[in-house]
């Protein structure tokens, strides 16, 4: 079956693009082989699905071992076709990757967002010492279709990349991001940790032949935190020229207070800066840069019972300004029935003011069923919305209304907006599962997602002995590790049983195991890449591996100490 499939969709490649072919065949050539050869790891994944959010759909066969990882892509992306291929092993004390991959471009500066990334089609390396991180990269930049159920790219514009991340002592740490291709990016970082509870950070360089230079701020106590930040950026500043992801930079001043004053009560201000690239008709051709700003005030304060919160947003872009306000409460009634209500106001410039009370009733019927009820009144007219979930191991779905805020809606339009969301999982004997959900687009639109996935475990895919197995490694313990103030800590690493786990940019982890069990757990702090030296303020001394659907994530706090200590647990 995996034979068929393989001698099938390699031939199929599409050959208008010489480029990626010679790689697309070596990683047709790997993959074969590799699945020709016996072994007794070997994990083969099979999905396929259909996304409106994306406008495409297809499948992906993708394999596993503990040695080397490999999938085939293959599918219709706005009606045309697209493919994709990886092959990844560790190799000469680097981890090696053929096809394509995603390459994460943070800077220390990088305080609000630490999702900055760009997609590649080539050949990568990366090797990780005691204190420095090298990555090489040779190929091409990518636009991308990534969803659950396949990762399909067009490779675009030739690329060349080194990064380099080398932590001096605990207080200084240096970072290099180097890109070549049709533009130049070179940006030089320096993060200085002066104290255990402060965070320096100092960004300089080129960024697609433009000026760039920032400079950041964070500090934190245990009743506040401060995060600021200041960029300089040349008008078409882009850390590298690609097509997709279209990131939204900070730019300018940008600021964040949280403070918890008394127990009970919490403050935050902000104020925040965007720049944003905007595509015009043609989808490859970058026509403006749009720049929009957020001031925005909150309070969440527990009284008697009562939660109370307000918020204040102003923000203004290029084509209007906006205020909004956000009240409300909520109050468990019982210990099954919560009520709330919610009072929302935005008044644009040029158009009329909109005013929506929102009342909530949400009943937990068992710790497997939840109800809730939505009655709206928006401008004079009144709308009741229903949702609900119901979890458990086979089947477990969630229908829910949620009000979100979009700053940047059409002018005239609704910024508060009730959308509706969507979670579906089907899990079927012998490792099959179905998954559908929705997503919101920055326009406050609602789009699909739908995808299904088989495992299939053996000594081989397809030969005699075969087993199916109702899921490989379907067990999984997952968390996030924060410091002191809240936030993420990236580079922690973690001691699982026997498996060393990571934390990425966001602080979290995750690590399966073939059984459900319970197993020692260790914060290794003398093993972090992050800068400085930590202490663990709170860790579960053991934990339990379960059912994905099951894996409620553990929480990891430490903070940041003048000299190595020794881990409490």
């Amino acid at each position: 079956m995996s034979m068929t499939f393989v001698r099938m969709l390699c031939p199929s490649l599409p050959r208008k693009r010489r480029g990626s072919l010679a790689l697309s065949v070596l990683a047709c050539l790997i993959f074969i082989r590799m699945a020709e050869r016996p072994a007794s790891a070997q994990v083969f994944q099979l999905d396929g699905g259909s996304s409106s959010l994306f406008q495409g759909s297809g499948g992906s066969l993708a394999v596993r071992s503990s040695n080397y990882g490999g999938h085939f892509d293959f599918g219709l992306f706005q009606s045309a076709p697209r493919f994709g291929f990886g092959f990844s092993m560790p190799r000469n004390g680097y981890d090696w990757d053929l096809g394509d991959q995603s390459i994460p471009f943070v800077l220390p500066t990088d305080l609000f967002d630490t999702s900055y990334y760009f997609l590649g089609r080539g050949i990568g390396a990366q090797r990780k010492t005691s204190k420095s991180r090298y990555f090489y990269f040779a190929g091409a930049t990518s636009t991308a279709f990534f969803v659950p159920f396949m990762n399909a790219v067009v490779p675009q514009t030739g690329a060349g990349v080194f990064f380099f991340e080398h932590k001096w002592n605990p207080r200084w740490k240096f970072v290099s991001r180097n890109v070549v291709s049709r533009t130049q990016t070179s940006i030089q970082s320096l993060e200085w940790l002066p104290r255990t509870n402060m965070d320096v950070g100092f960004s300089a360089g080129l960024g697609s032949n433009q000026g760039y230079g920032a400079t950041s701020f964070k500090w934190s106590r245990d009743w506040a935190a401060l995060r600021a930040s200041y960029a300089l950026a040349g008008d078409q500043f882009r850390r590298i020229t690609v097509n997709e992801p279209v990131l939204t930079e900070q730019n300018k001043e940008n600021v964040e207070f949280d403070a918890t004053p008394l127990q009970n009560v919490r403050l935050t201000l902000a104020r925040q800066n965007y720049l944003s690239p905007v595509f015009g008709t043609s989808s490859s051709a970058l026509d403006t840069v749009e720049r929009a700003t957020v001031n925005s005030v909150g309070a969440w304060g527990l009284a008697k019972g009562f939660q109370l919160y307000g918020s204040l947003f102003l923000s203004r872009n290029s084509s209007f300004s906006s205020r909004a306000y956000a009240l409300g409460t909520r109050h468990s009634v019982t210990s099954r029935v919560d009520l709330g209500v919610d009072y929302l106001s935005s008044t644009e410039q040029r158009f009329a003011p909109q005013n929506s009370f929102i009342y909530t009733v949400r009943e937990r019927i068992n710790p497997r069923i939840e109800l809730s009820q939505f009655i709206v009144r928006n401008n004079g007219q009144t709308t009741i919305s229903y949702g609900g979930s119901f979890l458990a191991n086979v089947f477990s779905v969630s229908l829910d209304y949620q009000t979100m805020y979009f700053p940047l809606a059409i002018a005239g339009g609704q910024p508060f907006r009730q959308v509706l969301t969507l979670n579906l999982h089907l899990q079927f004997p012998n490792g099959v599962q179905l998954n559908a959900e929705t997503d919101v687009t920055p326009a406050g639109k609602t789009e699909y997602t739908a995808y299904g996935t088989d495992y299939l475990y053996g000594s081989y895919m397809g030969g005699p002995g075969m087993v199916r197995s109702p899921g490989f490694y379907r067990n999984m313990v997952r968390g996030k590790v924060v410091d002191a103030g809240g936030e993420p800590v990236d580079g922690a690493t973690l001691l699982i049983g026997t498996e060393l786990a990571y934390t990425d940019s966001n602080g979290e982890f995750s690590a399966r195991f073939k059984q459900s069990r319970e197993m020692k757990f260790q914060v290794l702090v003398q093993e972090f890449t992050a800068p400085g030296w930590f202490e663990v303020l709170s860790a579960p001394p053991t934990v339990q591996a379960v059912g994905e659907a099951n894996a409620v994530p553990y929480k990891i706090v430490v903070r940041r100490v003048s000299s190595p200590t020794v881990s409490k647990q």
